[in-house]
């Protein structure tokens, strides 16, 4: 495991990273899929006592048994942030989870430029999400996903849809250990078009790119403890569009043009996941994760929270539940989730 951590971590440092944070598009979809994920720091590129396509979508093919998940958190802000989740076996060897994410913000006040109220109004982000994985070997598994995603502003633009493709692996590196590698929302954008709002002369077309995730993840089980400690690493590509005005002089009359320049940076990041097997029916997790590890003391989050499952009763849901912390520590959140066998 340890040969595995160091392969890790010398394969991001090759990679060129600039610091900068920010929200990209796509922001709220990254928050955490699960109560099960955020509890467990959104480690589990590799696998998780629970696994998550929306981390790698080669997790599909360990999918044994149909089932649905609900999930949604309290957020503060008047955000709002649910989930949905099918999984089902595609037998022999392969898998498919279908996932609908729903994240918004409400209740802003709605003025015109001279301050008269328009009324209450409220934005919001919607994704669509498919991953389906398939065991080629007795050791490793290949997945591949699709993600469609909307987002509404508002009404004063047409909301635009973006389309993202995940390919993923995992690999057993021995009886407790894994290894696992991901590429996710690679293309993804969202193009705005400002004609409509602008008119011809003063529009033009806008594109928000979602960060391509590059990550890398082991997780080990530590059998006689029951516990399984999971490890990611991230690099994540953003791209960036900056507007900047100049002077232009070309024509003999001076006149000021707009000047677009587009800027890729990386930064990289560190996610960590403990869960302890406490009880048959109770399991225990935590997790930290650092959003920027070029400034960690303003960009880390941690988390905890657990998952309770009563089999003897019939019908009655797995429940998890789970505690997290925001970059930048500016708030929290709850997040619970009911899981479902069909």
């Amino acid at each position: 495991m340890r040969a595995v951590l160091i392969l890790l971590m010398v394969t991001c440092a090759t990679l060129p990273s600039v610091a900068q944070r920010g929200s990209y598009a796509g922001a709220p979809f990254r928050m955490g899929a699960s109560a099960s994920a955020t509890g467990f720091g959104n480690a589990g590129v590799a696998g998780g006592d629970v696994h998550q396509a929306d981390a790698n979508p080669a997790l599909s093919a360990f999918n044994t048994e149909p089932g649905i998940e609900l999930s949604s958190a309290a957020l503060r802000f008047d955000r709002s942030l649910h989930g949905i989740r099918l999984r089902t076996v595609l037998p022999p060897s392969a898998g498919l989870t279908i996932g609908f994410t729903y994240a918004g913000v409400g209740d802003f006040d709605g003025r015109t430029v001279s301050g008269y109220p328009t009324g209450r109004f409220g934005i919001s982000e919607m994704q669509l999400a498919a991953a389906f994985g398939i065991r080629v070997s007795d050791r490793t598994r290949l997945g591949a996903g699709m993600r469609i995603s909307r987002a509404d502003y508002g009404n004063a633009t047409r909301p635009p849809t973006g389309v993202g493709l995940d390919l993923g692996l995992v690999r057993e590196l021995g009886t407790h250990t894994r290894i696992g590698i991901a590429v996710t929302d690679l293309i993804a954008a969202y193009t705005w078009d400002t004609q409509e709002l602008y008119g011809t002369l003063g529009s033009r077309q806008q594109k928000d790119r979602f960060p391509t995730r590059i990550k890398l993840g082991v997780t080990h089980r530590f059998e006689p403890q029951a516990l399984l400690l999971a490890v990611d690493l991230e690099q994540r590509v953003v791209h960036a569009t900056f507007e900047s005005r100049e002077l232009n002089t070309d024509l003999g009359q001076p006149f000021e043009r707009v000047v677009l320049s587009e800027t890729t940076n990386a930064i990289r990041q560190m996610r960590t996941g403990l869960s302890w097997q406490a009880h048959d029916q109770v399991v225990v997790r935590g997790g930290w994760q650092v959003e920027d590890l070029g400034e960690i003391a303003g960009s880390d989050r941690i988390s905890f929270g657990f998952t309770l499952d009563i089999p003897q009763v019939k019908r009655l849901p797995v429940l998890d539940y789970a505690f997290s912390t925001e970059a930048g520590g500016f708030s929290s959140f709850h997040q619970f989730a009911f899981r479902f066998s069909l």
